[in-house]
């Protein structure tokens, strides 16, 4: 099962529209990726073809999609520019414009005087220059992460995802996802691994609340691939024991050089998961093995390659099923 996050109203970054978002996800489960969210680099900046590289290692063609995006409000920036304490489309723009402005300040920190955005900023809502970079060469002090959780737009998003959940659920029942069942036809023998990403996160754990109410007692789910997960630290609890193995991939926010941090989604820990421990089944995996270059606000977030390099038999690996 894979679950997209945010997806962008354009192909590409590079004609970001600040003013509109695309709608809230419809909550369908489908059997092909019909956003081409996986398979685009251009769209994700990721490994080409990401899913087919986890779906050969996992070793598996029964594949079902479901779709996390939410509009950017639901995110950590959002600004509530209309003063409503409400998410509401007024905000798309004031939230952007927050989005873009912590970009640049991030590549001024990482790049310097060589920083350059491309044409990745076409508008007028950035007010620090890319000309004042120099002075900013990793400065801590110049970037700024969105890192406030946005509890309500985690919370919208793990009940829509529960609606999509129970979408899921009857499709299985209906046959037309194929899982195993017990003789009851109610309860689940099969497994579902689940690879999400960013807002997808939320949204795949109301699903997982759904689908854990038909798991026999005592029984796992599957394994979990949490990739750069979108405000994971808003939910209140995770229940790690319904699943084999639980990976949280994506930056140390304690650690790492802010500049190089993922500034799409500011990293903290899924509840309960800690750094990798040896022979441990549930952790966080550091991207220290992604190219310094890939390191970066928006490469931090959206470059899986690194995740395929991990060797067999270490933490984070992704197994055969």
């Amino acid at each position: 099962m894979f679950v997209n996050g945010y997806r962008t109203p354009d192909a590409i970054l590079k004609k970001l529209k600040l003013s509109s978002d695309n709608e809230n996800s419809d909550n369908t489960i489908t059997t092909f990726d019909r956003y081409n969210y996986w398979n685009n680099p251009d769209l994700n900046n990721a490994y080409p073809q990401s899913n087919n590289k986890f779906v050969e290692m996992i070793g598996t063609t029964n594949v079902a999609y479901a779709d996390g995006h939410h509009k950017i409000f639901t995110a950590n920036h959002w600004v509530d520019a209309n003063n409503n304490d409400q998410m509401d489309d007024d905000d798309i723009y004031e939230s952007k414009k927050k989005f873009l402005i912590g970009l640049t300040k991030s590549t001024c920190a990482k790049d310097g005087d060589k920083a350059s955005l491309g044409a990745l900023i076409t508008g007028p809502p950035v007010s620090l220059a890319l000309s004042l970079c120099a002075t900013c060469y990793q400065d801590n002090s110049c970037v700024t992460l969105s890192k406030t959780p946005n509890i309500a737009g985690y919370n919208l998003r793990y009940e829509k995802g529960m609606d999509a959940g129970k979408n899921l659920w009857d499709a299985i029942k209906a046959g037309s996802i194929p899982l195993k069942l017990d003789a009851s036809g109610d309860k689940i023998i099969g497994k579902i691994d689940i690879v999400a990403h960013s807002m997808g996160y939320a949204y795949a754990q109301g699903m997982v609340d759904v689908l854990k109410e038909h798991l026999p007692k005592d029984a796992q789910l599957g394994r979990f691939y949490i990739l750069m997960p979108e405000n994971p630290c808003s939910a209140t609890t995770f229940n790690q024991s319904i699943f084999e193995e639980v990976w949280q991939y994506g930056s140390n926010e304690t650690e790492d050089p802010l500049w190089e941090q993922d500034g799409v989604a500011p990293q903290c820990a899924v509840p309960g998961l800690d750094w990798l421990i040896k022979d441990a089944k549930y952790g966080r995996i550091p991207n220290r093995t992604a190219p310094v270059s890939k390191r970066n606000f928006l490469d931090s977030h959206s470059y899986f390659d690194w995740i395929f390099g991990i060797l067999k038999g270490r933490p984070g690996y992704v197994i055969k099923r």
